[in-house]
């Protein structure tokens, strides 16, 4: 499983010859994870002095969770 996916990839038929053509490929979702636990981390009081490393560690078992 690649760890690198796009978590919002905008996609739109820009100039009618390439449907649904890729034209931003959005925050990878390793991010989009790793923001998610950073806002319950410091939303329970929690010091943010690690929480971005505990934020991305959470997200890595997030990731790999998902292909279970």
């Amino acid at each position: 499983m690649e760890h690198n996916i796009s978590a919002f990839p905008f996609t739109a038929n820009a100039d009618g010859s390439k449907p649904n053509q890729v034209l931003s490929t959005g925050m990878s979702l390793k991010d989009y994870f790793a923001a998610a636990a950073l806002t319950g981390y410091l939303a329970a009081g929690a010091s943010q002095e690690n929480g971005v490393v505990w934020s991305y560690r959470t997200a890595e078992r997030m990731l790999k969770e998902r292909v279970k």
